[in-house]
């Protein structure tokens, strides 16, 4: 399983197989394809580089450690 941590270094967000994605709670947050973090009506949250997830104005959103 990897962890998903927020920009304060919080525990957010877990990955069993990198292709969907749940916040700590299990709540469904989306899911990957081809670099891209999509929501659950298929519109896309951000991408995916060097370990973090990124919004689409570049901030970071999640990180892995």
């Amino acid at each position: 399983m990897t962890r998903f941590y927020d920009a304060n270094g919080n525990y957010a967000a877990y990955c069993g197989d990198f292709r969907h994605l749940y916040d700590q709670f299990g709540k469904y947050i989306g899911y990957f394809l081809n670099n891209l973090l999509y929501n659950i009506k298929g519109e896309t949250i951000g991408y995916v580089r060097d370990r973090a997830i990124y919004n689409s104005r570049g901030q970071q959103l999640f990180f892995v450690r």
